[in-house]
């Protein structure tokens, strides 16, 4: 077993936890009564992130130089992530009575740890694998920063719903636009 292949287990747990609590809750999630358009779209928007991030951990394979500090920060991003999804989806998903107030209720933690997971992953990029601090992608990812900071401020349903489909919309992008192969992180 290589180094990359022991530390990828770890990120592979943690990935894999987030999945299943988002799985958890799409029952409860999609219950006529209580089921919210806009809860549904970030909890697909969600695992669908969550699959983009372990195929693009590929990205670390091959030229990093592990050591712990590389490892916790490559790691950081996987754990917001989980935090995002506890956030989302609670620990008992059957006990919302309504999604759309748990979803404002929850609004600004939502948003401020999605706004930490890219500067999580901008620091995981830059410092972890070398990419160019200043870059196309940088101007993304701070892009996000903003609309989630954003998001945090404003409770108004049009906004959280253009956010939510701007996200969705970077996701296909990103996928047509070269993630068909894993490592498309890589220098």
């Amino acid at each position: 077993m290589t180094l990359f292949e022991y530390l990828a287990v770890s990120v592979s747990i943690v990935l894999s936890f987030g999945v299943i609590r988002l799985l958890d809750g799409i029952p409860a999630a999609l219950s006529r009564d209580r089921r919210y358009w806009l809860h549904v779209v970030w909890i697909v928007n969600v695992l669908w992130l969550h699959a983009q991030s372990w195929w693009t951990f590929w990205s670390y394979s091959n030229s990093v130089e592990w050591n712990y500090p590389r490892f916790m920060l490559a790691l950081a991003a996987p754990a917001i992530l989980y935090s995002v999804d506890i956030t989302l989806v609670s620990g008992q998903p059957g006990e919302i009575s309504s999604w759309r107030d748990h979803f404002y209720r929850v609004r600004l933690r939502f948003c401020v740890l999605f706004a930490l997971w890219f500067l999580a992953v901008t620091l995981s990029t830059w410092l972890v694998l070398g990419q160019p601090f200043f870059n196309t992608v940088r101007a993304w990812q701070g892009g996000f920063v903003v609309m989630f900071l954003v998001g945090a401020v404003w409770r108004d349903p049009r906004v959280h719903g253009g956010m939510a489909a701007v996200f969705m919309a970077l996701l296909l992008y990103s996928v047509v636009l070269g993630f068909f192969r894993p490592a498309p992180l890589s220098p």
